[in-house]
């Protein structure tokens, strides 16, 4: 227990030196590029989802490395070969192809005398765009594979549907500042992240798999976003669970390397209902560092239970080694009770992201969980994650 606990407040040292390097190292997330907003670089103006011409090019030039095996590679060739098809096969303007495939080799709880070894495929997916009138009114189209949940055994994990649509949906930009869309896409809220496991994913209800149908908005202003969903829950599910309701998010971005912002939401179905609430901030330093922060309550009201308020706490700085070499880390807290004396969830994952060549992400990461009460403590849990993204 007491090597157990020494481990965790390295981890914990470790992830306090983070934040301290920043101000001489940079990391090339969009908000340390100069991009305080995801519509130069996504479709979908708040980010996930394929990436556009422009975004692939930034992808290529300013995040990845060069080619280990043509380190004499000008940064234009680089965005030249971003496409789909690289430099090989030139699409129709009015058209274009994505392709994302990612895996993770899991240790869980390494620390325990029988780890839990295994491999998952956390996505595999294609998507299609189609772009009409000079680009302001386009259609993505986003089908992929999911693994069954690790909790389904035998028969029942046959019956699960492992084929599923991510997203599909309708975009329009009318102009330059406002963004309509009208399909099943991600719903407008707080800070969006690839990291699924993150507390301010999974007890949101905000994951990779909680797409909603409904319509969306963004509006820019000077130095002002305003987002707003309204939505009728995934359609595909039955209409006991579907989740009804709506977001609101608006974003100050006083600076392109600063932005702060609040969102709220509510939805209801015939077992609960749930309104949250949260603020996050971004801020870039030097050429690419960044510190992403976002807090929130979520009010969960069971109709045959008491209502509770949990509390979520997401912090996440990187530092840039060298191009394409960055130190990653999450230090994350979670409380099912905020102001009660519940289990409180705290969490540090320190690693390594490395991206060898534009289309190639390799991440490391060490994931150290500790659960303790007023009255209790657990033991620590350490988990491996090793990761492999492979994007066309």
């Amino acid at each position: 227990m007491m090597k157990v606990g020494l481990t965790f407040y390295l981890l914990l040292g470790i992830s306090i030196l983070f934040f301290k390097s920043n101000l001489a190292f940079a990391y090339p997330t969009t908000i340390g590029l100069g991009y305080n907003s995801c519509i130069v670089c996504h479709y979908n103006p708040y980010g996930n989802g394929p990436l556009t011409d422009y975004g692939r090019g930034v992808s290529a030039t300013a995040i990845a490395a060069k080619p280990l095996y043509i380190e004499s590679i000008d940064d234009q060739t680089l965005a030249n070969q971003s496409g789909f098809f690289g430099s090989w096969v030139e699409l129709p303007s009015w058209f274009r192809l994505s392709g994302d495939f990612r895996s993770l080799y899991l240790v869980n709880q390494f620390n325990a005398d029988h780890p839990v070894k295994r491999w998952v495929i956390m996505q595999a997916e294609m998507s299609a765009i189609f772009k009409l009138k000079k680009n302001k009114l386009y259609g993505v189209f986003t089908y992929g594979y999911i693994p069954p949940p690790s909790s389904f055994t035998g028969s029942r994990r046959d019956e699960v549907s492992t084929w599923i649509s991510r997203e599909h949906y309708i975009g329009y930009r009318p102009i330059k500042k406002l963004s309509l869309m009208a399909g099943f896409f991600d719903p407008i809220y707080g800070v969006k992240t690839s990291n699924h496991i993150a507390f301010h994913r999974t007890r949101t209800a905000l994951n990779q798999n909680d797409q909603s149908h409904g319509i969306g908005m963004s509006y820019d202003f000077s130095q002002f976003n305003l987002g707003a969903h309204v939505f009728l829950g995934n359609l595909f599910q039955t209409q006991e669970l579907r989740q009804l309701g709506g977001t609101l998010r608006f974003e100050y971005r006083p600076e392109s390397e600063l932005a702060f912002g609040i969102s709220g939401l509510y939805t209801s179905n015939s077992f609960r209902k749930r309104q949250m609430t949260s603020i996050h901030a971004k801020l870039g330093i030097g050429k690419g560092s960044s510190l992403l922060s976002e807090i929130g309550f979520i009010r969960e009201a069971p109709l045959s239970q008491n209502a509770q308020l949990g509390q979520y706490i997401w912090i996440s700085p990187t530092v840039k080694i060298i191009r394409g070499l960055y130190l990653i880390n999450a230090i994350e807290y979670y409380s099912q009770g905020a102001f009660e004396s519940d289990i409180r969830r705290f969490r540090l994952t320190p690693g390594i992201q490395f991206f060898p060549a534009q289309r190639i992400e390799l991440r490391i990461e060490v994931q150290a969980d500790r659960n303790f009460s007023d009255s209790v403590v657990n033991r620590d849990s350490m988990s491996f994650l090793g990761q492999f993204h492979l994007w066309l």
